[in-house]
């Protein structure tokens, strides 16, 4: 069973997310992320399944992002399955990385 990884982003970071899930999978590590979404599935949906189903949760924070409340529901929502969060925090200065 390979290690799994949900990417949360905004649709404004696609590129910075592409680029992550690209190296993640490189390394052999399993990655979810909503552009696999199939027509049938709902983007809540996908988002409960493939938290719960992941070991990891990459969020990626940037100054499109860190006010964005989707990402930070997702954000929530990992905490809550208890997942471990790891924060790519790109262009940020400290004082704006959410607590």
């Amino acid at each position: 069973m390979s290690y799994k990884v949900f990417i949360s982003s905004t649709s404004k970071d696609i590129d910075l997310a592409q680029d992550l899930a690209r190296r993640l999978k490189t390394a052999g590590i399993d990655v979810n992320a909503l552009e696999t979404a199939t027509a049938r599935e709902t983007t809540s949906s996908k988002i409960n399944r493939d938290l719960s189903q992941a070991d990891e949760v990459f969020v990626i924070l940037t100054d499109e992002s860190v006010n964005n409340s989707n990402l930070m529901f997702e954000l929530g929502a990992a905490s809550s399955l208890r997942k471990r969060v790891t924060p790519v925090i790109v262009g940020l200065k400290p004082g704006n990385v959410p607590s």
